[in-house]
C-alpha cells in the first residue's frame, strides 16, 4: 500500500485573489480591444459654396471642392450637378461642369423659376466611392 502525504497548500488571500482577477481582466481586455485604424489619407470631404448666396431666377455658380486626398485620388473624378424644385412636376436643371483642377469644379446653373430647390452634387472618384452633397436653395424672383 502506497501512502501519499498532503502537501501543504499555500494560502490565497481574497485581496490577492481579487488582485489577480484584476489583472487578468486587465490584460484580457488589453488583448481583445480594437487597436485604433491608421489614418485614412484616402478619405476625401465633399463641400460647396453657392454664388450667388441668395439667386435669382438665372444663373447661378455651384462651387465643388474635394480636399484630404491626393491629386492622384481626385485627378479622375466624375462631378454632376442637378437641381431639381421640391414641388413634383418640374424639370430638373443641369448644371454645365467646368474643372478648374484636380480639386475645383464649377457647376453654371440656369434657374427657371422663384421657389425652393434642392441642388445634389454627386461625385464619383476613380476608386469607385461615391459622395454626395445636398445644398437647399430658395430661388428669389428676378428683379426688375
Amino acid at each position: 500500500m502506497l501512502l501519499r502525504m498532503a502537501q501543504p497548500q499555500p494560502r490565497v488571500t481574497r485581496l490577492a485573489a481579487f488582485a489577480a482577477g484584476v489583472l487578468a481582466a486587465a490584460a484580457l481586455s488589453a488583448a481583445c480591444a480594437r487597436q485604433p485604424a491608421a489614418e485614412d489619407t484616402s478619405s476625401v470631404l465633399l463641400t460647396t459654396r453657392l454664388m450667388p448666396p441668395q439667386p435669382a431666377v438665372g444663373p447661378a455658380t455651384l462651387t465643388v471642392n474635394l480636399s484630404g486626398a491626393t491629386a492622384a485620388t481626385l485627378g479622375r473624378a466624375t462631378v454632376q450637378v442637378v437641381g431639381h424644385m421640391t414641388h413634383p412636376g418640374m424639370t430638373p436643371a443641369v448644371a454645365t461642369i467646368t474643372p478648374r483642377g484636380p480639386d475645383v469644379y464649377d457647376a453654371a446653373l440656369d434657374f427657371t423659376m422663384a421657389g425652393d430647390w434642392l441642388l445634389i452634387a454627386t461625385v464619383r472618384l476613380h476608386d469607385g466611392r461615391r459622395l454626395e452633397a445636398r445644398v437647399p436653395v430658395t430661388v428669389q424672383p428676378r428683379q426688375p
